[in-house]
């Protein structure tokens, strides 16, 4: 689309206060991307007329992203849709797609909605209208060339937008407390069968992590088709337990228990073909009792818009951390890795530190055992955010043994931020050698309980958390004969790479 095109178009929304985010490449197409011809756009129902999206004067920050992937675009958006204009929040984004959540001052049918916007070549809107009728995706009710505006009303990026129910991720609803009991086996037996029956029309999801399925109502639905589109062939039950399955058995177990993975997996194991698979998940959804599953997912809903509707007013968040530091490893870490991780470190009961609703670590007052990928997003997020108060760049410096020790001393004298109250209240008598000796104890057990391993944690104080590093470690800790010859042989890699 030629930019000078844009003298036709009306632009009466409101202009932000603020810059655009620039553009990300791989994100956003340039206005001078061609466009498809009018017979790609079927489901369009404007007459090829775009949508338009610029940031909103009123910007409303996020306290917690799905993703840690920069956002390209702002948290709020104005949106004008054939006439209609809409306040857009955001709700989530990951590697190429953003998420918002729509509303109106008047009644419009697609108010409580969602906005997806991706890249210009993005599949998603063409697979899930073609396989609409199988009701294995939110429902589509449109979708457009969308046009963003900058600051003083110049056209800057192309996107590709569509409108989509909302649906609860699962992942978010896995992490919320109190959960009935059928809970895991209805996100589980739910996923697979999506996955399954999508198959049967021959899509394959690139990405079948928890967070890529959600909760519409009482059904299980698939939100990001991910980057394969409809192929011509299908896969046999062994093809497709190789590039799917496989990996989607090692993500689950980061959020619900092993035990409740197996009785799943162990279903898929027994049968001998895709057939037989689809109709033994079929007759494990239907014996599920789904009214308390339903019921749970609907309050938790209700919170979450209650709270994007009220434009983040309220600090009392009614739903569980975020976890887009896990959610980005899961992009790219090895299933050995991985199932590794969970087998000797994630499924432990040390759960004495958590992440509290704004994101920032917190004591664990009940008690409750934290979820893999909580524990994770623990350590990641703990990490990270240390290294950035002595690094240039905490993403990429490794740390010499000098800096080392200056991070940890200064963490461990800003006690106040990770000692337990009663330990601080018990050493009001302390002599200062006894305080010191108190500290130092506390400081290491502090770093132990993070996630359960201490070596861990100092390897990735001292290196970023990538999947490179976590193999790295992985590799010596399977070498290596003690714990201290583990983080003596790691460092010296990591520094020497």
């Amino acid at each position: 689309m030629a930019s000078s095109s844009s003298s036709q178009w009306n632009v009466t929304l409101t202009r932000a206060a603020q810059p655009v985010n620039v553009y990300i490449s791989g994100i956003a197409a340039p206005l001078s991307a061609a466009q498809p011809d009018a017979d790609s756009m079927e489901m369009q129902q404007f007459e090829g007329k775009p949508w338009k999206i610029s940031a909103s004067e009123r910007q409303i920050a996020v306290k917690q992203y799905t993703h840690s992937r920069k956002l390209p675009l702002p948290t709020t958006l104005d949106c004008c849709i054939e006439g209609s204009y809409f306040t857009c929040q955001y709700i989530g984004h990951g590697q190429s797609k953003v998420a918002y959540l729509m509303q109106t001052i008047e009644s419009h049918e697609y108010s409580g909605k969602v906005l997806k916007l991706g890249a210009s070549d993005d599949i998603e809107p063409e697979v899930i209208r073609e396989l609409q009728f199988s009701e294995l995706y939110p429902q589509l009710y449109a979708w457009s060339w969308c046009v963003e505006y900058n600051v003083v009303g110049h056209p800057v990026f192309e996107w590709k937008g569509w409108v989509v129910d909302y649906a609860l991720p699962l992942d978010q609803f896995l992490n919320q407390p109190n959960l009935p009991k059928e809970a895991s086996s209805f996100c589980i037996v739910g996923a697979v069968r999506c996955m399954l029956h999508a198959a049967e029309h021959t899509h394959y999801m690139s990405d079948n992590a928890f967070f890529n399925f959600g909760i519409v109502r009482d059904q299980v639905v698939i939100l990001d088709v991910g980057s394969r589109p409809i192929h011509s062939d299908t896969m046999s039950k062994s093809h497709f337990h190789a590039k799917v399955m496989k990996k989607f058995w090692s993500k689950a177990k980061l959020l619900v228990s092993v035990s409740d993975v197996t009785s799943c997996e162990n279903a898929w194991r027994q049968s001998e073909s895709m057939t037989s698979a689809r109709k033994a998940f079929n007759e494990l959804w239907d014996r599920i009792d789904r009214s308390d599953v339903v019921a749970h997912c609907s309050a938790v809903q209700s919170a979450q818009m209650a709270h994007w509707l009220r434009y983040a007013r309220d600090e009392k968040h009614h739903f569980n951390p975020m976890c887009p530091h896990a959610a980005s490893l899961l992009d790219s870490v090895s299933e050995e890795s991985l199932d590794w991780l969970r087998y000797h470190l994630l499924w432990g009961k040390v759960s004495m530190y958590s992440l509290s609703m704004d994101g920032t670590i917190a004591f664990n007052e009940g008690n409750e055992v934290n979820s893999p990928l909580l524990k994770l997003e623990l350590l990641i997020r703990t990490t990270h955010d240390r290294r950035a108060t002595v690094c240039a760049d905490a993403h990429v410096n490794v740390l010499s043994e000098d800096e080392l020790d200056l991070l940890l001393k200064a963490w461990k004298n800003d006690y106040w931020l990770w000692m337990h109250p009663s330990n601080i209240n018990a050493s009001w008598n302390d002599t200062g050698n006894q305080w010191q000796q108190r500290c130092r104890k506390a400081f290491r057990t502090f770093l132990f309980h993070i996630i359960g391993n201490y070596e861990m944690v100092i390897f990735f104080l001292t290196a970023p958390f990538t999947s490179d590093n976590l193999d790295l470690f992985r590799r010596c800790w399977e070498q290596s004969s003690t714990n201290k010859e583990v983080l003596e042989r790691i460092k010296r890699l990591v520094r020497e790479s």
